[in-house]
């Protein structure tokens, strides 16, 4: 039988990320927001930090060792993260 790990990277989901993202997220939560949108927020900081935590390891060179510390960056930066990294991206 598979652990929940294998399952969750069959996946394509890092537990680590995903773990650090939320943490980050939840730290940086915007307080006097409905609990259902920080909840939301949360959840978005954990898929946010799955997903573009390798791309910013890989481009600026850093340790594979790295990667859940940057996880919890992206997380707490949220999606303001994401639309910098994008508009990188389309900048080169």
């Amino acid at each position: 039988m598979k652990t929940i790990q294998e399952i969750l990277n069959a996946l394509g989901l890092n537990i680590t990320l995903l773990i650090g993202g939320a943490i980050g997220s939840f730290i940086g939560i915007k307080k006097g927001q409905p609990w259902w949108l920080q909840t939301l927020t949360v959840f978005t900081g954990a898929f946010i930090a799955n997903y573009t935590a390798p791309v910013v390891v890989d481009l600026f060179g850093m340790n594979a060792n790295s990667l859940g510390g940057v996880g919890f960056l992206v997380g707490y930066m949220g999606k303001h993260s994401l639309e910098f990294i994008i508009d990188k991206l389309k900048s080169k």
